[in-house]
């Protein structure tokens, strides 16, 4: 494929030539709270139980470090983003 058409057949909601979705699900902490990263800013956008919203900019950071930080703070009923594949094993991430 050329190179001139590479930019037609990206999807929607990705970033150049990284086919993963703009928005990526961390997971949903233990008091309810979803976290969504998005890439192109690098900031996390954290909608709590009751409606309100946050948000993080991750600075420079790794999301990964913003995840374990919430593990060590909140605990996670369902993290989705994981630093490898044995971590989502281990995390008993499933299908």
């Amino acid at each position: 494929m050329s190179k001139a058409h590479a930019a037609d057949n990206q999807s929607v909601g990705t970033t150049g030539t990284d086919y993963r979705p703009a928005y990526i699900l961390v997971g949903v902490d233990d008091r309810g709270a979803h976290h969504l990263w998005d890439r192109e800013t690098n900031t996390v956008h954290i909608i709590r139980e009751d409606g309100g919203r946050g948000r993080k900019l991750l600075d420079g950071g790794d999301v990964n470090e913003y995840a374990d930080a919430v593990a060590d703070a909140y605990g996670w009923q369902s993290r989705r983003l994981h630093r490898t594949l044995g971590d989502a094993w281990n995390n008993g991430v499933s299908a």
